[in-house]
């Protein structure tokens, strides 16, 4: 198996946007009154020629990505930059490796941003594969006040879900053999399994920080099974934050939307709620740090 990196243009957005500047809307919005850019960072596809066949992950820019400057939407008119030439797309350069469109088995999107997608015309006889979640948030006028703009799509854009967690549900005997669920035959290649539950999200992360789910196996309602909510809502028993506190070690907890940790019952608990912070003042200080003494700062980190 061989694995190419083809760089397709560069982009550049908002400071603000990387450092986080608030919270929620407020950080949104701070994107539009910064005036700083950051540097151009190049964006990447990757290809896999695998026995079965070409896999491509994310597509990189197309060269229509340089006319944001015309869209109504203001976050892709004015708080994006895009860089690239016709020969920089990745169809011209996977031809110049011996690459076919036609010879792309399917594609892999990590997300539906402009600079994973933007190269989708190149794939029209290609099986795509995008998270189904991640396609929900894409889609509709939700998903443009997102920043995400599906015109921009091809018309026959008609991807497929993939289901990755529905891969962690199948057993580590049955690795080898490849069956069941689409998306294990291709992407579970494994031949030992760690797993503090080898099942689903939840449970699996309550094992993980609690060292039992109260016997819960499943999600709360994964559209199969009548939904658990209250079942969920019974998650009590101490959990491996306690246990640092006992051990008088302080712990931080950084979060990007809603911690799912917050389930369990100790969490919510008033001083340990002070304990959480959003994703950006991590990254903020772990900036700050690596500004400041790059060689001291993951033990030095706030």
């Amino acid at each position: 198996m061989k694995v190419h990196a083809i760089q397709t243009g560069f982009v550049r957005i908002k400071s603000a946007q990387v450092e986080g500047h608030g919270h929620g809307l407020a950080r949104r919005l701070a994107i539009f009154t910064d005036r700083s850019w950051i540097e151009w960072l190049p964006t990447y596809a990757w290809v896999i020629d695998h026995r079965e066949g070409i896999i491509v992950v994310d597509t990189g820019q197309g060269t229509h990505l340089l006319e944001t400057g015309k869209s109504l939407h203001p976050y892709v008119r004015w708080e994006v930059a895009f860089r690239i030439d016709r020969e920089e797309e990745i169809g011209p350069q996977l031809r110049a490796l011996g690459i076919g469109s036609r010879d792309v088995k399917r594609v892999v999107l990590t997300h539906l941003h402009m600079d994973h997608d933007g190269g989708l015309a190149h794939f029209p006889q290609s099986e795509i594969l995008v998270a189904p979640g991640e396609l929900r948030t894409a889609s509709g006028w939700l998903g443009r006040l997102r920043g995400y703009v599906p015109n921009r799509w091809p018309a026959w854009f008609d991807p497929l879900p993939l289901d990755l967690a529905g891969a962690g549900r199948i057993r580590r005997q049955d690795c080898y053999q490849r069956r069941r669920k689409p998306s294990a035959q291709h992407f579970t290649i494994c031949d030992h399994w760690f797993s503090s539950l080898p099942g689903p999200t939840w449970p699996n992360r309550f094992m993980a920080l609690t060292g039992t789910a109260k016997g819960r196996v499943n999600m709360p309602g994964d559209g199969t099974r009548k939904v658990d909510l209250a079942g969920y809502s019974q998650q009590d028993q101490d959990t491996i934050f306690d246990r640092l506190d006992e051990k008088g070690i302080s712990w931080k907890s950084y979060f990007h939307d809603i911690p799912q940790s917050w389930v369990l019952r100790h969490q919510r608990r008033p001083h340990n709620v002070a304990r959480y912070f959003y994703m950006d003042v991590f990254v903020s200080r772990l900036i700050h740090c690596l500004r400041n003494s790059p060689e001291q700062a993951p033990p030095h980190l706030p």
